[in-house]
């Protein structure tokens, strides 16, 4: 019997993607789901093996973005510098945001502009475009400081969510 593999996602977009792509052992491809293998198939399906695209792990990772860049920090993967907010303070004098806390990083200020995301937003929401410093100032006074990153602003037209695992 042919099989597919099976999606798992409350998006609705996802629809597109069930029962389209073809395979030959049980295949599940999550898209922020953290469903477990064993929810998803029988036991005999189970011992055929499983192969799982993304992990379960790795959702949650990609669901927290401070997971997401220290994952992509420990496999050096180029991505915007950032610091959680509470590592942050404004440097008066150059008007640069300085990183209190080194945390292995190679750089130690963030340049305007910047964003600030809450740490387990998505679709846009809990972002904050931070131009100057008078905006920093704010917004550092304003959010709570363990819940959100902060990052240098590249404009980009998408950013796209990754699972990662490590």
């Amino acid at each position: 019997m042919p099989r597919t593999i099976r999606v798992r996602s409350r998006n609705h977009s996802a629809r597109l993607l069930r029962n389209q792509v073809r395979c030959t052992k049980p295949t599940v491809f999550r898209l922020g789901s953290f469903t477990p293998t064993e929810e998803i198939f029988t036991a005999s399906q189970r011992r055929e093996g499983v192969v799982e695209i993304n992990t379960v792990n790795s959702c949650k990772n990609s669901n927290d973005k401070l997971l997401m860049k220290q994952c992509f920090d420990n496999c050096a993967v180029p991505t915007a510098n950032w610091a959680l907010l509470s590592e942050t303070v404004l440097n008066t004098q150059t008007n640069e945001v300085s990183l209190t806390v080194r945390n292995n990083k190679p750089y130690q200020n963030l340049r305007f502009p910047l964003i600030i995301k809450n740490r387990h937003s998505s679709r846009g929401r809990g972002i904050y475009y931070v131009a100057n410093a008078e905006d920093f100032t704010r917004y550092k006074r304003e959010l709570t400081n363990s819940a959100h990153i902060i990052e240098e602003y590249h404009n980009y037209s998408k950013e796209y969510r990754v699972h990662a695992s490590v």
